[in-house]
């Protein structure tokens, strides 16, 4: 899911250079502007962008993301991740312990009348991303259990400020897609047949085998799971999702990967 109005209740700096935090190194405090008056105790970087956590967090979701990170975006540009950086983009991992409204981007969110966010999102995609901490490392307690929707929130992230940065023509060219792909009577009764953002990212998701399946489709998923699935039901999609990932062969390495699911 997509929050698309920036929750910052900090302004940030935008840290100098293409930084990253080695699987090896030990992990650090965050910089002051990025601790949020304390509240984030853990930091680490892929590529410039800092991944935050509380004292709360296990060490081993800080590395997981890293080398997720680290494979799945292996063929994008340096400019497209500068781009993201450069926008003051960053990542926090909500501690299983934690909900989505104790991250302190989000605790506007607490008593919205409308939704109870603690319920509705352990993960929110936006100039902030988030992702839960038992969905990184697939514990047994995961509510989303059987895909990554840490990549799911990230791909939001990558499509606003990575991607659609360095290509004016990105958000047209994703609409059209989405467009066409809806007129064909693809993606019937699935969350991809929400809005573009939402098409997206449950494409790369396919694209990486770290999505859920449903045969018949169930209001979220359909039977497409895998990056031959979506080249073969929806080959637009899978081009412009192809093309923005530089071709990358890899393929996600968790549980959830699709060929592990039995």
């Amino acid at each position: 899911m997509c929050l698309l109005a920036c929750v910052s209740i900090f302004s940030l700096a935008v840290l100098q250079g293409p930084k990253t935090t080695a699987l090896a190194d030990p992990i650090g405090p965050p910089p002051k502007q990025l601790s949020y008056d304390g509240f984030y105790k853990k930091c680490v970087y892929f590529r410039g962008l800092p991944i935050l956590g509380s004292e709360k967090v296990e060490d081993r979701a800080f590395r997981v993301i890293l080398d997720t990170f680290d494979k799945m975006l292996a063929k994008v540009p340096d400019e497209t991740m500068a781009a993201l950086v450069k926008a003051g983009s960053h990542y926090s991992i909500i501690a299983e312990e934690e909900g989505q409204t104790d991250l302190p981007e989000y605790r506007y969110l607490k008593g919205d009348p409308k939704t109870d966010w603690d319920k509705r999102a352990r993960g929110l995609g936006g100039l902030e991303t988030s992702g839960g901490e038992e969905n990184i490392l697939e514990y047994p307690t995961d509510r989303y259990h059987g895909e990554s929707i840490f990549i799911h929130e990230f791909a939001h992230t990558l499509a606003d400020y990575a991607f659609a940065k360095v290509d004016k023509n990105f958000r047209k060219n994703l609409k059209t897609t989405f467009d066409q792909a809806i007129k064909d009577g693809l993606w019937k009764n699935t969350y991809a047949a929400t809005n573009p953002a939402e098409y997206w990212a449950e494409g790369v998701q396919d694209y990486f085998d770290c999505n859920r399946s449903a045969s018949p489709s169930n209001g979220i998923h359909n039977e497409i799971c895998t990056r031959e699935q979506l080249e073969k039901y929806d080959p637009r999609l899978f081009k412009l999702i192809d093309e923005k990932f530089g071709h990358n062969p890899w393929r996600y390495e968790g549980k959830y990967a699709t060929t592990k699911k039995s």
